[in-house]
């Protein structure tokens, strides 16, 4: 066909020494904390992340940041405390190719990410999420599974690996990789690091936090430990009000605590040999959602949360590891073995939803209608790497080749509880509930009952080559070749299922995915590379929707029911790159282009008329773009930064339904996101008093996302007319702060011009006139401590 393709086919450290925060600037700084911190003033590894520094293990070995032929971004730990980098939502503004976007469904607590324009909300992640060398990222599961995301304290760096990374990481890195990084045991010298934080945001509550790392040899050489606690509260700034009269009932009721705790011993019992076992814990509660609605905020101050119930979540994972490395005159084996134990529960106010789908407005029918739904998700992931790889740095030939085996499981439940809705139907349709879906409340009032359980297993070989062909010159070629195996099984009762559904189902795959490169590093010491990359992400099994509730929906497609699987997706990555840095190291730069071909991508088919949806294999899509980095650092106290990146990522043919006349994705439709980021920092340091002082100054930009997508468009069967693209963003952020030795205190600013983007405009069904938003945190004042040693 040329019009397109057809849907239904594809279907020991004293505490006395430690000086914290708030009292650095009064504790005397060691000589060894002194020397330190003058060395980051003069290099500016802190101020601009001088890549000559930087190690990175994007390619499984430890590189200079300037010497990978990968396009990387590597963000240390003085960096992100500089630019008050807290969670992933920070990461994203500062890094080219990346799209960050927190979701306005239930209580906000889903969230997408993408890199170079491969985006999901549905399958299998198309982006790895990391703790060093395990995956955390999520499936998505019914209604209940999203990702979770380390806050940021006490870590080495993190990593952004942009382009598949489909051959060392596996199928979760399809688009690429976010790697949190955390520093290991010093096994000869004590060190520390501290941090608090005090803050008012606008309009909102204050923000506060307090962590300490400790670490240092407890048998010099041989035994070493690394302990570190952090809390941080997010103040609130969004009300919750009475849909009725407007009034508040509770103020700034959105406030977040994260609890984030870990601790590492290393023991070197021979001096080839380093066993580390590690725990990780973080635990994150929110009070409310941080979703306005816009009838209820006509002012630019204005965040107020008209949803009947307040809609409180917890997440919490724990993460015991264990990693050994022995190494041998010319290579190294490694062993990374982990399990990753995550639970999060939430509750979402379902009264909108409801009375929005079958009465057309999320306001209820009646006073007093209250519906809610509780969403737990958990999620066990046992992994183990083991890798071999050389190390002789003086070889021609440097490779890496490894074994991996996963086994993740998932279970999702969601349980809606709602009293009124037998009411509900006889007060708009004349005929009661069980005349109108067949099936009558299970006890409780619980109207839908879901529960979902996934396992994706996979076992693979993986290796990579670099040889030296001529001075300069390296070749790279690695494989990885992967055994896949999907099963699920669902379990829907009540009248929002139409009935009884019990479904199983499974996928097996069998995924190659190659990657070849050619580097070139002149005398000079600028690398040139080039690369072509496969990206692959599993298939999956889709629940099944409610066959009356959405047969109108459903029947617009030509379809009786939903598809009940969908097949893998896969890209080809091409890239081309270039980074260097002048004599004396002025100018620092990074600039890389390329060109993804993406087939047989997953999709969400939203039913618009039932609230409902499922996933399909839409056509074809092609993604192209470029992200650059420059630093200048023409002297000892100033530095100039700059990051761009455009990504243009849109699907290549037309996909239709029902019989070739339901057009679901139009060809030159955009994926959603934001073409252009652009990022500028300055940062100055001078003599004040005789005291090292430095300001700093950020801007981050976002441009408008793209009004193409398919959403968008009027010829398609999910066009919404009254849903608008996310604003463009600009963000101005100021720090001004003074050094004495490892002491850092500074004042700062956040969104300084105090902007109100729309980030997320949605409402419940295409005829509710109540719109839900998400913007970024009104203009923030605060006072933050540091100290290193």
């Amino acid at each position: 066909m040329t019009k397109g393709k057809q849907l239904a086919r594809r279907s020991g450290l004293l505490v006395s020494g430690l000086c914290v925060s708030w009292v650095a600037l009064a504790c005397g700084a060691s000589a060894a904390a002194q020397t330190q911190a003058s060395a980051v003033a003069t290099t500016g590894q802190a101020d601009g992340e001088d890549p000559s520094a930087i190690v990175v293990t994007a390619t499984r070995q430890s590189v200079r940041l300037d010497k990978v032929p990968l396009s990387v971004a590597a963000l240390s730990t003085e960096r992100m405390d500089q630019q008050g980098v807290r969670q992933i939502d920070d990461i994203a503004r500062l890094v080219p190719g990346v799209s960050f976007a927190r979701s306005t469904y239930g209580n906000g607590s889903g969230s997408s990410i993408a890199i170079r324009g491969i985006s999901s909300s549905v399958g299998a992640a198309t982006t790895g999420i990391y703790i060093n060398d395990t995956p955390i990222q999520v499936r998505t599961l019914g209604f209940t599974a999203t990702n979770t995301y380390p806050r940021v304290f006490d870590l080495a760096r993190v990593e952004v690996v942009r382009g598949p990374q489909g051959t060392l990481f596996g199928a979760g890195a399809e688009g690429g990789a976010v790697r949190f990084i955390t520093p290991s045991p010093n096994l000869d010298r004590y060190e520390g690091y501290a941090r608090s934080e005090l803050a008012t945001t606008q309009g909102g509550a204050a923000s506060y936090e307090g962590g300490v790392a400790i670490g240092g040899p407890i048998i010099d050489g041989r035994l070493g430990f690394r302990a570190s606690g952090w809390y941080r509260r997010d103040g609130g700034y969004v009300d919750r009000v009475d849909y009725l009269t407007g009034a508040t009932q509770e103020r700034n009721a959105n406030s977040q605590d994260s609890y984030v705790g870990r601790i590492a011993l290393t023991w070197k019992p021979a001096d080839n040999l380093e066993i580390t076992p590690s725990l990780y814990y973080q635990n994150v509660k929110t009070a409310d959602s941080s979703v306005y609605w816009e009838a209820y905020s006509p002012r630019k101050k204005d965040y107020n949360n008209a949803s009947v119930v307040a809609q409180p979540s917890q997440d919490r994972f724990w993460l015991p590891a264990l990693n050994i490395q022995y190494d041998a005159p010319t290579f190294s084996v490694i062993s990374a073995t982990s399990y990753f134990n995550r639970r999060s529960q939430a509750v979402f106010d379902y009264t909108g939803f409801t009375n929005a789908t079958f009465g057309g407005s999320a306001l209820p029918l009646f006073e007093g209608y209250v519906a809610t739904s509780q969403m737990n998700n958990a999620q066990k992931n046992w992994n183990q790497e083991l890798r071999v790889q050389s190390s002789d740095t003086g070889s021609s030939l440097k490779w890496v080749v490894g074994a991996f085996y996963s086994d993740s499981r998932q279970k999702g439940y969601q349980s809606t509880v709602d009293p009124y809705l037998g009411t509900l139907f006889e007060t708009l349709y004349g005929i009661t509930i069980e005349q109108a879906t067949g099936t009558s409340a299970l006890a409780g009032d619980v109207v839908y009952l879901n529960v979902n359980t996934g396992s994706d297993r996979q076992i693979a070989g993986f290796g990579q080559f670099d040889l030296t062909l001529a001075q300069g010159l390296t070749a790279t070629a690695g494989v990885r070749v992967a055994d896949t195996r999907f099963s699920f099984h669902t379990n829907q009762q009540g009248p929002g299922a139409g009935g009884t559904i019990i479904e199983s189902g499974k996928q097996s795959e069998t995924p190659v995915t190659p990657k070849f490169g050619l580097s070139y590093e002149t005398p000079g010491g600028t690398l040139l590379y080039t690369s072509a990359a496969k990206g692959y992400r599993i298939g999956g099994v889709n629940s099944s929707v409610n066959p009356v509730q959405c047969a109108a929906s459903l029947g617009a497609l030509g379809l009786s029911e939903a598809p009940s699987s969908y097949n893998s997706d896969s890209l080809w990555s091409y890239e081309g790159g270039v980074k260097g840095r002048t004599a004396r190291g002025v100018l620092g730069f990074e600039v890389s282009a390329f060109y993804i071909d993406w087939s047989n991508l997953q999709q969400s088919i939203y039913l618009s008329g039932c609230g409902l949806g499922f996933v399909a294999n839409a056509g074809k899509a092609s993604s192209r773009g470029f992200d650059m980095a420059v630093q200048v650092h023409p002297n000892a106290s100033f530095t100039f930064s700059a990051t761009l990146g455009y990504v243009d990522a849109r699907y290549d043919e037309s996909v239709y339904a029902g019989s070739d006349t339901v057009l679901i994705v139009g060809k030159g439709d955009k994926i959603a996101g934001s073409p252009w980021s652009l990022n500028l920092s300055v940062n100055n340091t001078f003599a004040l008093a005789g005291r090292p002082f430095y300001a700093r100054l950020d801007y981050d930009y976002r441009s408008r996302a793209s009004s193409l997508a398919p959403r968008y468009n009027p010829a398609n069967f999910s066009y919404d007319p009254s849903e608008t693209p996310a604003d463009e963003q600009n963000n101005l952020s100021v720090r001004v702060g003074v050094r004495l030795g490892g002491a850092d205190l500074s004042v700062f600013a956040n969104n300084l011009l105090d902007q109100k983007p729309s980030l997320a405009r949605s409402h419940y069904s295409i005829s509710d006139p109540y719109f839900t938003n998400i913007t970024v945190r009104p203009r923030t004042f605060g006072l933050t401590g540091t100290y290193r040693y």
